[in-house]
């Protein structure tokens, strides 16, 4: 795993884990935790992440959570 800086806008939300999309049209499955707890459907987020690459979608475990207003 590799940690890097994503930013994202949240399109779905389920129990455990978010989907999301960057502005380079790729998909992200967001694990819930206590740093991403805050996150809404439509909401532009940046964090860094432990990433791990998948065939259709890329799984992150966010690690430091930033905010743009």
């Amino acid at each position: 795993m590799e940690e890097v800086l994503i930013r994202c806008i949240v399109k779905f939300k389920f129990k455990k884990f978010y989907i999301a999309k960057d502005y380079n049209k790729n998909w992200y499955i967001i694990h819930k935790n206590k740093l991403s707890t805050y996150f809404k459907v439509g909401g532009d987020y940046s964090f860094y992440a432990n990433l791990s690459k998948g065939v259709l979608f890329r799984r992150a475990t966010p690690v430091e959570v930033s905010l743009y207003a």
